[in-house]
């Protein structure tokens, strides 16, 4: 894909990647105050690679949209507080439990989906640089 359309259509992309974050957090939200908790069928350990993917995706988004860093920051920690809470409204419900290794779990997703959106940023960013360079516009 070249990338001057992505930076021509950025105000668009942003306002997709935008939506595509809140829907991502309804539908995490969603599940997780089901009351049963999704299951695949594809490992015992299903529930933290559920957990470790949808926090990945909801921490690499924010990246994406926010280009400043203290934007960045704030989103992670609403991300992780999203987890936190989610937690602890499941210590309440009948059929649902809190457990720890879920937020830790949410934490390590949130690392590994943040570094992922840096260096997709950074791909980006060196890539106009590149153009910009070359003097095409």
């Amino acid at each position: 894909m070249n990338i001057l359309l992505i930076h021509n259509h950025r105000k668009t992309i942003k306002t997709l990647l935008v939506l595509t974050w809140v829907a991502m957090i309804a539908t995490s939200l969603w599940f997780a105050f089901k009351p049963q908790p999704l299951k695949l069928g594809i490992s015992q350990d299903e529930d933290k690679l559920m957990h470790l993917l949808a926090f990945m995706t909801l921490s690499l988004l924010p990246i994406l949209i926010f280009s400043k860093p203290l934007y960045t920051i704030w989103s992670m920690v609403f991300v992780f507080f999203i987890g936190v809470v989610i937690e602890v409204i499941q210590a309440f419900l009948p059929t649902r439990g809190a457990q720890l290794s879920d937020i830790v779990f949410d934490a390590l997703g949130i690392a590994i989906g943040g570094l992922i959106g840096l260096s997709i940023r950074q791909i980006y960013q060196s890539c106009l640089a590149k153009i910009d360079h070359s003097g095409k516009s």
